[in-house]
């Protein structure tokens, strides 16, 4: 399974934030700059109100098929419950 993180912003503005998971992790994950929200809309991650998206995490298979996709702004906060979520929606 490949994790990546994906954000509206650009590059510059997301290494602050990869830098420091690397730090925690001795590893970083790869980060995708989606400024015009086209992988976040795909995946139904964009808040259409707004110029944002949700926050929260998406499994997608190799064929691109949403195997979940959960909004919660505190899954960093609640990591064994998104632990739990992905490996079961990656099992299926």
């Amino acid at each position: 399974m490949e994790i990546y993180v994906i954000s509206k912003d650009q590059p510059g503005q997301q290494k602050e934030l990869h830098d420091q998971l690397g730090k925690v992790f001795d590893r970083s994950i790869p980060f995708i700059s989606d400024p015009e929200f086209t992988l976040i809309d795909a995946v139904g991650m964009k808040n259409d109100g707004e110029d944002v998206a949700y926050r929260g995490y998406v499994i997608i298979d190799q064929d691109g098929k949403v195997l979940l996709k959960k909004k919660n702004d505190y899954w960093g906060q609640e990591l064994d419950k998104t632990v739990k979520d992905v490996k079961e929606a990656s099992n299926k």
